[in-house]
């Protein structure tokens, strides 16, 4: 796990010293806009020891623009994290996002679905309230705290198409 977080942060550091300036304007995710996120967390309490640290990937859509007041996306997100068991997470995401500069974006999302655990599975939750620096219009890095069914901090890249 320690070598995860050492090559996150090698990847972040190799983004900070390449990017150029931002050119980012006001509200870069809108209506009509996809969101990617690719995110590596820090395991839960689960009863066992943690063999794959939790993974996660999701895409939202925007669905409403509210000019400088933010903007509001839904979509779905793909959870996995191996304990003694392999916890596996499939969710409805619906997130609220707003800029504070051409740069910083906070957020806030709800998730509801479906996980799986070996033979135990049932309905799942989260909530996660985060941030995001945009290098440009398109790519940001991304820490988010909350809780989900395996993890309850993450960070990653996200997307903007």
């Amino acid at each position: 796990m320690k070598k995860t977080f050492i090559l996150l942060a090698a990847v972040i550091t190799t983004i900070f010293a390449t990017a150029n300036s931002a050119n980012a304007q006001y509200n870069t995710f809108s209506k009509g806009n996809f969101l990617v996120q690719g995110v590596i967390g820090i395991p839960t309490a689960k009863s066992g020891d943690c063999h794959v640290p939790p993974f996660g990937v999701s895409a939202e859509y925007g669905i409403a623009d509210f000019g400088k007041a933010g903007s509001l996306g839904v979509g779905a997100s793909f959870e996995y994290s191996k304990y003694d068991l392999n916890w596996v997470v499939f969710e409805v995401i619906a997130g609220y996002h707003y800029f504070f500069n051409p740069n910083i974006e906070v957020h806030a999302k709800i998730g509801g679905g479906y996980y799986k655990c070996e033979w135990l599975g049932g309905f799942s939750r989260s909530i996660f309230a985060g941030a995001s620096y945009f290098f440009n219009d398109h790519i940001a890095v991304t820490v988010e705290a909350g809780a989900s069914m395996v993890t309850c901090l993450r960070a990653g890249i996200t997307i903007n198409l």
